[in-house]
């Protein structure tokens, strides 16, 4: 993955986790299980899962959040 983008999304104040929705403790769970993954092996396209987390089923459907999901390249051999 592209260090520089990596880090900037680290350091990103938006992504404080304790000022936003209800959604924060799943996200937190998210981002801190992409810890246990080698960076070297994911993309942004891994990225879509926290993404995909916070956006509500009026703008995806179930079906195509998971259909986005499974795009993800660590995911691909879990379908």
């Amino acid at each position: 993955m592209n260090t520089l983008l990596l880090n900037r999304l680290k350091n990103m104040q938006e992504l404080d986790a304790d000022a936003h929705d209800g959604c924060y403790k799943l996200v937190r769970a998210a981002v801190e299980a992409f810890r246990d993954v080698d960076e070297a092996v994911i993309d942004y396209k891994d990225l879509n899962l926290v993404y995909l987390m916070t956006v509500g089923t009026w703008c995806h459907k179930i079906s195509e959040k998971k259909r986005l999901s499974m795009t993800a390249i660590y995911l691909k051999n879990l379908r």
